[in-house]
């Protein structure tokens, strides 16, 4: 009963990564590249996004890695971990950057709802990973 009730757990955490990517991309949509382009944050927040596409690649090695080797589980857990840390320092750093760099309100709001976005999805990430590394140990 406590696997049925970790998996699910785990299954709802990676729906909310779903979703957290879908208002992501709305988000993006709605956002002026100028605006990015004249506070040069256009650049910075590539980054943090090919980390979250780095930290969803990593959870579904963890998810392979439970039928395989759950032994391998935790230095999963280890590199999302970090993957978490470098966005949540380059989410600091950007949006320094953007309240010096963006006189627009409106696209100030927008970007600062997407940036924090983008390091929500990497604290979902994280906790997914933690969900993992419980259903690896307890294997």
């Amino acid at each position: 009963m406590s696997y049925r009730e970790d998996i699910l757990r785990t299954a709802y955490i990676i729906d909310e990564i779903a979703g957290y990517i879908s208002g992501i991309a709305f988000r993006l949509s709605n956002l002026k590249i100028t605006v990015l382009k004249q506070a040069k944050c256009d650049k910075d927040i590539i980054t943090p996004i090919e980390k979250v596409a780095e930290s969803i690649c990593k959870l579904n090695e963890m998810a392979r890695t439970l039928s395989i080797n759950h032994r391998n589980i935790i230095e999963l857990a280890h590199e999302i971990q970090k993957l978490e840390r470098e966005v949540d320092s380059k989410y600091r750093n950007t949006l320094i950057k953007a309240f010096d760099g963006t006189e627009n309100t409106r696209e100030l709001i927008l970007f600062k709802d997407t940036v924090e976005a983008i390091e929500e999805t990497t604290d979902k990430c994280q906790e997914a990973s933690d969900s993992f590394t419980i259903l690896g140990l307890s294997l």
